[in-house]
């Protein structure tokens, strides 16, 4: 399994732009996982037709 090292530097972005300010990363990390999700809940419902939920 090949991996691609996106969510580490999407991590490394969300620390950078938090400037050390653990308020700051917070608020970056919920908006990425809301578009992160909103992405993952569209493409399952047009492959499969149905979402699934862990």
């Amino acid at each position: 399994m090949r991996h691609s090292g996106l969510g580490l530097k999407l991590a490394n972005i969300i620390l950078m732009m938090g400037l050390g300010s653990l308020f700051m990363t917070l608020l970056f990390m919920m908006i990425a996982s809301i578009i992160l999700g909103m992405d993952f809940l569209q493409a399952s419902k047009k492959r499969n037709g149905y979402v699934v939920q862990a």
